[in-house]
């Protein structure tokens, strides 16, 4: 898998004094890492660590939640952001182990940073009955009920009851019977719009992520004049 390939999402490529240009991390505490399990960009999880060191050739994170990508994950790509915008690099994964209840792991560099652009993820109306568990302390806590507003194959807009508390940054898991067939995958929260929670998918199988590409092709046919964009 060659970077050009894996982003190739025409955002031009920036150079300073003959160099790749590189993003600042020492202004980017929080870096994404997602996990691929094919060519075709099939996600198995996105973790959100902290970085603790870096260096020209790899970065060290560390993350309160376990951190234990599929051995099946054929590669992956470290996100950042700085005062430039975003930057991705491909990455390889290698888990370090735990210290002080904290998740450590290395991310070797496969690949310059590469300023980008983002994509964004085609979202379809819906209207699907849906269990969320949160998890708070590592711990899952009673199911709540809600209805799926909007999908993507990156996020969910989900509507709960007013007496229902979330905070940003919260993770829940998921589950629902869509037509093509239930699903479940754990999301974090990202934001909140009145009673619209915003999440965005952390690891969903590659057998859920396809019902869910299934699922909004379907909706898109059927209702085309209905289509929103990711902001």
């Amino acid at each position: 898998m060659s970077f050009d390939m894996a982003w190739d999402d025409g955002a031009e490529e920036d150079y300073d004094s003959d160099e790749y240009a590189t993003p600042r991390l020492s202004s980017t505490p929080l870096i994404k890492v997602y996990c691929y399990l094919d060519d075709n960009d099939t996600l198995e999880a996105i973790y959100r660590p902290r970085l603790v060191y870096d260096s020209d050739s790899q970065l060290l994170v560390e993350s309160d939640q376990p951190m234990r990508p599929s051995p099946a994950c054929k590669y992956f790509a470290a996100e950042v952001v700085d005062e430039e915008g975003p930057w991705r690099a491909l990455v390889d994964f290698q888990k370090i182990g735990t210290s002080n209840n904290l998740y450590y792991a290395r991310l070797p560099l496969l690949s310059h940073w590469k300023r980008i652009q983002r994509r964004r993820a085609f979202r379809v109306q819906a209207d699907v009955e849906v269990l969320i568990t949160p998890f708070r302390d590592g711990v899952s806590r009673e199911q709540i009920p809600g209805k799926i507003k909007d999908i993507s194959a990156t996020g969910v807009g989900i509507e709960i009851g007013p007496e229902v508390v979330v905070v940003l940054g919260e993770t829940f898991h998921l589950s629902c019977n869509l037509p093509q067939g239930p699903i479940s995958a754990d999301v974090v929260v990202a934001n909140v719009r009145g009673p619209i929670v915003g999440c965005e998918i952390l690891s969903v199988s590659a057998q859920h992520s396809r019902l869910i590409g299934a699922y909004i092709f379907s909706q898109q046919v059927r209702r085309p004049d209905d289509d929103l964009d990711d902001d």
